[in-house]
């Protein structure tokens, strides 16, 4: 969702609604990672069940152990069984069990015949699929690079066996992080494979296929386009248009529309992939759901929740009878099915989707597993949505610290945790502190990934929030203007992030009083998001949205009103009455009304919102207890100050228990209950709080912040009045 507008009215604070979430689902990217062994028997296995992958291992250990009776352990025949056996045992999620195994094959033979034996670079790879399985990465790293050296040596720096390794060193480095340096390694295999085995052989393309993914990941679409559309010809010229591999190369190409926004295209990539793979591989088969699931995050992006749910739903149901509910397939798609109630404010359901993957994931794949970090990072954000902050606070922090421990203190992952929790202290109203870790992720993306990568421009969008909410209009300005610059150069200027980062930077005009620069901003983002989006997606609904609350801060309340009840009707028939967003918006046609001296129709509007609130985010949720105190200042127009007295003092000391004494939203509260005072004539009391919440805003905000400045007029009122 893209930054949305505060609602705000004198003495009422409406916390801006900031996308923080990271983007979630199961891209479906195929990596070609040479020199393993794979077996196609596998997928047949899997596709039938977990029991038939359970029986397969009994039947290939009992197998694999007659074999090196009869053999001797370090014959071939028992050595590829075995090197089976640890395959199934991946596929089963028996990560340790199978990673012991293959460790001691590896000993066994280098404790006898070491490099000379024919399997030992093969048996140390293996070891090496283990190690990053459970994204133990440096091992990996280590280990690879002793294989590479030997294998340059002794085979040659462009024999396969080299190129090879390479390939699965340059993969060790993606995972972590180090995508330079992968992308190095990659370009000498792709050279090494074109010189050696020609343009057309399918481990070429490969090579350009995994090149591909690297440039993907670090935001270079288009680079990465050219080359997914050369190898998807090549595939359907020699492997057919139906062949695995084709089908696998068109999903990477849709993924890239994706990430350029260019979501019709990749719809229509997805479907045929879909449809080919039922097909031809059947309604069940692993990468049929794959490709189901990656249609469903399509549907996502496009604002149609509805369509992705049903289609994710399929999936996970098929995953849990096929696979079982711990194996790892299954639990993707939990996380992809929470993403989507995420979307749809079904923030509950969200909840408990990944508490089960959480659980089931540490217990599965261990508590430090990339994947169990994952999932926890995506429950801390949910549970920041719910207004559980310091719960939020809690698991973010471990994530963070287990990311740096296990993945390194500059790994993408890690830069992720970090910027998560800013985000969190943002929230909380610590915005010294969320700044402080705000500004070392800007700087430490800038360094590891590029000034012009999609993650970093992301964290200096939410630096400028988090100067706004400072009241640092300039500063906030400052970061903004490159950011749209660098997306319109590298994105485009029809990017779905381009266009979020515009209306940013319109919503700090706004706040500066540059409000015609704002509309004209606001205006053409529309425009634009009504074209490429279309009229009813959640993006261009927040562009109107904002649109007509500049227009209000104009004093162009009537057409500010039209425009909100617009995006309210259609919020109500997509999302339906008790979404999030349908509430805010609820909230915003009431903030028209308000404005226009019509206090009962404010009146009305501002109880439903209220209500609705406490019964679907509950009484204490920091969102309900804004809505509360916007009730209360209608109350207040009509001179009705008892009853907002009431729930001004109601407010407040929720906010005080809930978000602590010196957060943002309890200064305004406090600020609310004494205007209350003011109009009863207390003038005393209402002296008393406004200077309580100046001193408090002036030390934790600064003296130039809006919540102190306003406290200083209030009280020069005051002052004025007592003469």
């Amino acid at each position: 969702m893209w930054l949305e507008k505060s609602n705000t009215q004198p003495y009422v604070l409406k916390i801006e609604k900031e996308a923080i979430r990271p983007a979630r689902g199961q891209r479906g990217r195929m990596l070609g990672i040479e020199g393993l062994l794979t077996v196609d028997l596998i997928h047949e296995y899997q596709s039938s069940g977990r029991s038939q992958l359970e029986k397969a291992l009994n039947e290939y250990r009992r197998e694999a152990d007659d074999m090196a009776r009869e053999l001797g352990e370090l014959h071939f025949v028992p050595l590829a069984l075995y090197e089976i056996l640890g395959d199934l045992l991946d596929e089963l999620g028996e990560f340790g069990e199978s990673k012991t195994l293959r460790m001691k094959i590896r000993d066994q033979i280098g404790a006898t015949d070491g490099i000379v034996h024919p399997y030992y670079i093969g048996s140390i790879c293996n070891v090496v699929k283990s190690h990053t399985r459970l994204g133990e990465w440096i091992e990996a790293l280590v280990l690879q690079e002793n294989v590479l050296q030997h294998t340059a040596n002794t085979y040659g720096a462009r024999s396969s066996v080299a190129t090879s390794t390479m390939n699965n060193f340059a993969l060790t480095f993606i995972n972590l992080g180090k995508w330079k340096e992968a992308e190095v390694l990659q370009v000498q295999v792709m050279e090494s494979k074109k010189l050696v085995l020609g343009t057309e052989h399918p481990n070429t393309l490969t090579s350009m296929v995994n090149l591909a993914s690297t440039l993907w990941k670090q935001g270079r679409w288009k680079e990465a386009e050219v080359l997914e559309i050369q190898v998807i010809e090549t595939y359907k010229k020699i492997l057919g248009q139906e062949h695995l591999t084709t089908l696998t190369g068109m999903n990477n190409l849709a993924s890239t529309y994706c990430d350029q926004g260019r979501w019709k295209e990749a719809e229509v990539l997805k479907v045929k992939v879909m449809k080919t793979f039922k097909s031809v591989f059947g309604q069940e088969h692993p990468n049929t759901l794959t490709s189901m699931n990656n249609l469903a995050v399509t549907y996502q992006k496009q604002g149609r929740c509805n369509e992705a749910e049903e289609l994710e739903e399929v999936v996970m149901e098929t995953r849990k009878r096929i696979f079982g509910e711990e194996h790892p397939d299954t639990l993707a798609s939990f996380g992809s099915l929470a993403a989507i109630f995420w979307k749809q404010g079904r923030l509950k359901e969200a909840e408990e989707l990944e508490l089960q993957g959480m659980e089931t994931s540490k217990r599965v794949l261990g508590q430090e597993h990339p994947d169990t970090l994952t999932v926890t990072a995506h429950l801390a954000l949910t549970l920041l949505g719910q207004g559980r902050w310091s719960e939020a606070e809690v698991l973010c922090a471990q994530v963070m610290e287990t990311r740096k421990r296990v993945l390194g203190q500059e790994h993408p992952d890690t830069l992720t945790s970090m910027n998560c929790l800013a985000s969190i202290y943002h929230k909380q109203g610590r915005w010294k502190e969320a700044e402080v870790l705000k500004v070392k992720t800007v700087e430490k993306r800038k360094r590891v990934l590029g000034q012009a990568h999609p993650d970093t421009m992301g964290s200096m969008n939410s630096l400028a929030s988090i100067y706004r909410s400072q009241g640092r209009w300039k500063e906030a300005e400052d970061v903004e203007l490159p950011v749209v610059e660098i997306r319109k150069r590298v994105l485009g200027k029809e990017h779905p992030d381009t266009l979020a980062s515009m209306l940013s930077l319109a919503s700090t005009f706004s706040k500066q009083e540059r409000l015609k620069e704002a509309e004209e901003l606001e205006v053409q983002v529309m425009e634009i998001s009504k074209r490429i989006l279309g009229p009813e997606h959640p993006d261009t609904l927040t562009c109107i949205n904002n649109l007509a609350l500049t227009l209000g801060s104009q004093g162009r309340w009537i057409d500010a009103e039209m425009l909100c009840m617009e995006v309210l009707q259609t919020r109500r028939r997509i999302l339906g009455q008790e979404h999030p967003d349908t509430l805010t918006s609820i909230g915003h046609v009431a903030l028209t009304c308000w404005n226009q001296g019509r206090w009962k129709d404010a009146e009305v509007l501002y109880l439903q919102e209220t209500e609705t609130s406490m019964r679907v985010l509950g009484q204490e949720h920091p969102e309900t207890l804004i809505s509360m105190g916007n009730l209360a200042s209608t109350y207040k127009r009509q001179g009705r100050w008892q009853e907002a007295e009431v729930i001004d003092l109601n407010a407040m000391e929720k906010a005080k228990s809930i978000l602590g004494r010196e957060h943002p939203d309890t200064l305004v509260m406090m600020g609310n209950l004494a205007s209350t005072y003011v109009g009863q004539g207390r003038l005393q009391e209402a002296k008393e709080l406004f200077v309580k919440v100046m001193e408090t805003s002036s030390r934790v905000l600064g003296p130039e912040h809006p919540i102190a400045l306003g406290c200083l007029d209030n009280l020069a009122s005051i002052y004025i009045n007592q003469r």
